[in-house]
């Protein structure tokens, strides 16, 4: 039995479509060779050790966390012994997931679709593409932990090539529409990557 706790809402399902496609042709057939236990946090972070402990009290064989750091936490946190599969995370090793990408150690298997160097890589390039650019939003997820040391990495960079960085935290959709007003009224010459909530 697979298990997934993501902080989104059933809405998101659609998403999971291709890995369940992808399962059917290594001939695992839903119903008959594997199950799927969903849980939804709804969009609410604090609602996700909840549902992890409730996967583990289950006796599920896998912990499936798609695109959210603070669900895969929450599964590492409730489970040293269920395999936790995280897919989409911005780095690992930083919020304490994995000891190392090279050898991550327990239960937890990662993959990572940012980095310091990405994201500074992509800082600079934006620049050279406009040298007039001075000021770059960045919004992020205050509550995400992942972003602190991000943060922290790409203004050391924005400050190598003499770029200010606006920080612009943004929880739910609600927040999106002031964050971009935000940037309009501090004239920001671009963005230079955006991490809605997850």
């Amino acid at each position: 039995m697979s298990a997934f706790s993501l902080p989104f809402s059933p809405a998101s399902q659609p998403s999971l479509q291709p890995f369940r496609d992808g399962l059917r042709e290594l001939g695992h057939r839903e119903g008959q060779h594997i199950a799927f236990e969903y849980r939804w946090a709804d969009g609410k972070p604090e609602r996700l050790p909840e549902l992890a402990a409730e996967l583990v009290r289950d006796k599920v064989d896998v912990l499936l966390c798609a695109w959210g750091t603070p669900a895969a936490l929450a599964a590492k946190n409730a489970t040293t012994a269920i395999p936790v599969v995280v897919v989409g995370v911005a780095d690992p090793v930083s919020v304490g997931l994995v000891a190392s990408l090279a050898r991550p150690g327990g239960n937890v298997t990662a993959s990572t679709f940012l980095s310091d160097e990405t994201l500074g890589k992509q800082l600079q390039l934006l620049k050279e593409a406009d040298q007039r650019i001075s000021r770059v939003a960045i919004l992020t997820n205050p509550d995400n932990p992942v972003y602190a040391p991000l943060l922290k990495d790409i203004e050391a960079t924005a400050r190598a090539i003499q770029v200010e960085i606006v920080r612009l935290g943004v929880q739910g959709a609600g927040d999106v529409e002031p964050a971009f007003e935000t940037a309009r009224r501090e004239k920001v010459g671009g963005s230079s990557w955006c991490a809605i909530p997850c």
